[in-house]
């Protein structure tokens, strides 16, 4: 406890980086072999970077530094493209992330005007959860 009060008195924000699979279960559809290509430690880990997410933000809040997780959907250019085409069809508003847009929610979360914002999963995700 101590270590992480020592810790957390130099941070003031944190941003931790998840995937949708730490909310959703993987679509069998995706995957050309079923769920063997989708290994299940992969969500178990992510459920534990969200879950850890908000316990160091209630930890840490008192020390006056805000912990949040960024999770995010797929991302072009990092799979095939037979992989890519699955991925929209499933998607209502068909289409991937650029990883461009990656950059963009993690520096809000490092700025002064999420100050307000701890223990919050946010979703980036191009509205893949949606549908």
């Amino acid at each position: 406890e101590e270590g992480l009060r020592s810790f957390g008195s130099r941070l003031r924000r944190v941003v931790l980086c998840s995937s949708i699979y730490g909310q959703n279960v993987p679509n069998p559809t995706l995957y050309e072999n079923g769920l063997a290509e989708s290994p299940m430690q992969y969500g178990i880990a992510k459920v534990g970077v969200e879950k850890l997410c908000k316990e160091y933000a209630v930890r840490l809040k008192q020390l006056g530094c805000s912990v949040n997780v960024v999770s995010y959907g797929g991302v072009r250019g990092r799979v095939s493209d037979e992989f890519e085409l699955k991925y929209k069809a499933l998607n209502g508003f068909s289409d991937m992330l650029d990883v461009r847009q990656c950059i963009g929610p993690i520096k809000f979360l490092l700025s002064h005007d999420s100050s307000g914002i701890t223990g919050h999963v946010l979703n980036v995700d191009n509205g893949y959860g949606l549908v």
